[in-house]
């Protein structure tokens, strides 16, 4: 017979989960709806792809720069409180940046709002991330990162429509900004969750392994995760190539708008929602069988074929396959780190 408190503690743990992956869904949709909106309100103003591709390439180094300082923060700090700030400082920055564009700022506002919002986002994402072990002791480590995944990629694809919507109904401005709400949402949300995590580590572990965790080359060496470090590195990499890409294929070789771009961008997420779910009910378990190189090989010719088969069909299907690869290589790096 189950006692009453076990029964209690059981139903508090899976309320607690299914508040952690709503407050992953809705930050995700705002997540995907910003750099959506950046991306086509920087190449609808400058008509540029290159100018685009530095955006996203500067939002990515941010990214790097910031990464180990994030993972620290998330071992010396409550994590939860920690991702709820970052997700406020992100609320900011998204309803700031928009104002700026209704303003006609000009270009070096983008620039400032992604370097900004960048770093908020890592530290939300390695905060987040950084509790899933506590919150799903019981699960493998594939399924409990693909169901993270999923909410992050049904996520994507919401805000992927989200955003063409905003920017094909709305001046640019007005929509980027209301995107802001979604994250408001993602601090209500995360801060009713009551999780029960570890311990963060003392003032003297801090300063100890301040230097180990802001230049972790040496951790990468001995667990043998230079290939794996790699691999990640150029799959984000193609991710944010992609999307510059993308934006400039959609308006100027299917002479599309701001709707079939969020539309293209949405089937991407959806082959990484299909990804996640596979995994994360063993159905597509031969997958993590496969090694990283060939994934991230399959995936550069997925950007071949996107100019070999024009049109919005054969682009859906290609875009639904370069997603479930790409999904698939960031799920098994996590995994196996």
């Amino acid at each position: 017979m189950v006692k009453p408190e076990g029964w209690l503690a059981a139903r508090k743990g899976r309320s607690t989960l299914l508040l952690f992956f709503a407050g992953m869904l809705v930050s995700n949709v705002g997540r995907n709806a910003y750099f959506v909106c950046l991306t086509w309100i920087a190449l609808t103003k400058s008509n540029s792809v290159r100018l685009v591709t530095v955006l996203l390439f500067a939002s990515t180094l941010v990214q790097f720069l910031s990464s180990g300082i994030s993972g620290h923060l998330a071992d010396v700090i409550d994590r939860r409180r920690l991702a709820v700030g970052f997700d406020v400082v992100r609320t900011l920055v998204v309803a700031l940046t928009g104002y700026a564009v209704t303003a006609e700022a000009g270009l070096w506002a983008l620039f400032l709002s992604v370097a900004l919002y960048s770093v908020a986002d890592r530290g939300y994402l390695t905060s987040m991330q950084s509790m899933i072990p506590d919150l799903t002791l019981r699960t493998s480590a594939i399924a409990a990162n693909s169901a993270s995944y999923l909410m992050m990629q049904v996520g994507t694809f919401l805000g992927a429509l989200l955003a063409g919507y905003l920017l094909h109904a709305i001046p640019y401005g007005v929509g980027l900004s209301s995107i802001a709400v979604t994250f408001a949402i993602s601090v209500i949300v995360l801060y009713a969750a009551r999780m029960e995590l570890r311990a963060p580590a003392t003032a003297t572990q801090y300063r100890a392994n301040l230097l180990s965790q802001l230049f972790s080359i040496k951790q990468l060496t001995r667990n043998r995760l230079i290939g794996s470090a790699a691999c990640y590195g150029l799959t984000l990499g193609l991710a944010a190539l992609f999307s510059s890409l993308l934006a400039a294929y959609v308006l100027k070789e299917m002479k599309g708008g701001a709707v079939q771009f969020g539309q293209m961008e949405s089937a991407w997420a959806l082959g990484a929602t299909v990804a996640c779910l596979l995994l994360s009910i063993g159905v597509g378990k031969s997958l993590t069988d496969l090694s990283l190189a060939p994934l991230l090989f399959l995936s550069g010719v997925g950007l071949i074929l996107l100019w070999m088969f024009p049109g919005p069909a054969s682009a859906a299907t290609t875009l639904v396959a370069l997603g479930v690869i790409y999904n698939v290589n960031r799920i098994l790096v996590d995994a196996r780190v």
